[in-house]
């Protein structure tokens, strides 16, 4: 298990099939974090993991596709507020929040905020397996969407002042 960057270069929406998908975890709990990379690495995935949500975000930058497995309740960061951090510096990763403590509130605020799902401790092999597919099928329909995004918008930005007053006029 390592900690820190991932390197990724310029991609385009083709290439991001190929990219292989990294899962970030993030727990205070040193055996729980170990125990969720344990199982994420007999999955034949890529993992990274961080000791706070604060450290995840002093180092995450960007690389797609990916998923986030995050605890919620930690010292400092909850998951949830990484959640939102994130979604408010407009990063769609996909994100997957665990818990000890499944309240029902906690629950709704972290599906309102983005998660894709909420797991509760202890939970199976098959259940993280499962919400991980789940995270990065979506992470990789948002990156292509957001791929698209990007280039209508380097499109319209290279428009010259006279081809802005025709789109204008369509």
């Amino acid at each position: 298990v390592s900690e820190g960057d991932v390197s990724e270069g310029d991609v385009s929406e083709g290439d991001s099939m190929s990219i292989e998908p990294v899962i970030y975890v993030v727990d205070d709990d040193t055996d729980s974090r170990e125990s969720a990379c344990a199982l994420v690495g007999q999955m034949a995935l890529k993992v990274q993991a961080f000791a706070s949500a604060e450290q995840f975000l002093a180092t995450y930058n960007g690389h797609r596709p990916a998923c986030l497995l995050t605890d919620h309740r930690m010292l400092g960061m909850t998951g949830v507020e990484l959640l939102e951090r994130l979604r408010g510096s407009g990063v769609t990763l996909s994100v997957i929040v665990m818990t000890a403590y499944a309240e029902t509130e906690l629950t709704v605020r972290a599906i309102k905020s983005g998660a894709v799902t909420l797991l509760e401790k202890p939970f199976s092999d098959t259940a993280l397996w499962n919400a991980i597919h789940d995270a990065l099928a979506e992470d990789r329909e948002q990156f292509v969407k957001q791929s698209r995004i990007d280039r209508i918008q380097t499109h319209l930005q290279s428009l010259t002042a006279a081809e802005t007053d025709v789109l204008n006029l369509v």
